[in-house]
């Protein structure tokens, strides 16, 4: 797992804020005036890291997920989000999948961001050949793709204002309980993310 974080010291010395950096042989040289607006990006950037890739340690050849069996009836999640220079903000969504007659998922989710008032969304998502899924979001600029790899389901898709976002979710032992970590980018500079335990309801 990667994360959007500045990693160079920065220090102020008696000419200025200066940005601290290691070159060959592990001495440290310093970017001076000219570089000064480099060093005031980093410091903000500190403390406002948000995860941008998948979480390669849920991967497991098993169980294999269906999204359709999974996300039918009802499901819970609970995770945080985190957008960039903002603090961390919890997130509840609570969801009802049925099943139509030709086998897709349609589902329904009220999403609780903070003390923000709760907004609807619908997911439709269909098989389109081996461990391939096609759909549509109501959050999104676009078609929905998937791609289900043994437990883990990728879903990639366009949103308004040039953002793009992956969902990486992940089916545990059982297959009640899934991972979920999706990351919003733009202009390939991941923005956004979102860390999220999703419970599915007894059948």
């Amino acid at each position: 797992m990667t994360s959007y974080c500045a990693t160079h010291g920065i220090i102020r010395n008696g000419s200025g804020c200066c940005a601290k950096r290691t070159v060959a042989g592990g001495q440290h040289d310093y970017i001076g005036h000219s570089g000064r607006w480099l060093a005031i990006t980093l410091s903000a950037m500190v403390g406002a890291c948000v995860a941008s890739g998948p979480l390669v340690r849920e991967q497991r050849s098993a169980p294999a997920f269906d999204p359709t069996e999974f996300f039918a009836g009802h499901t819970s999640g609970r995770g945080e989000l985190k957008v960039i220079f903002r603090h961390s903000q919890p997130v509840k969504v609570e969801g009802f999948g049925r099943l139509t007659a030709n086998g897709a998922i349609v589902l329904e989710q009220d999403v609780h961001r903070g003390n923000a008032a709760p907004t609807h969304r619908s997911w439709y998502l269909h098989r389109v050949g081996p461990g391939r899924y096609a759909g549509t979001l109501t959050d999104a600029n676009g078609p929905v793709a998937g791609e289900v790899v043994n437990n883990s389901l990728h879903l990639g898709f366009a949103m308004q204002g040039g953002l793009h976002a992956d969902q990486w979710l992940y089916l545990q032992p059982g297959g009640l309980v899934a991972r979920n970590r999706m990351v919003v980018t733009k202009f390939g500079i991941a923005i956004a993310s979102l860390d999220e335990t999703i419970t599915r309801a007894q059948p």
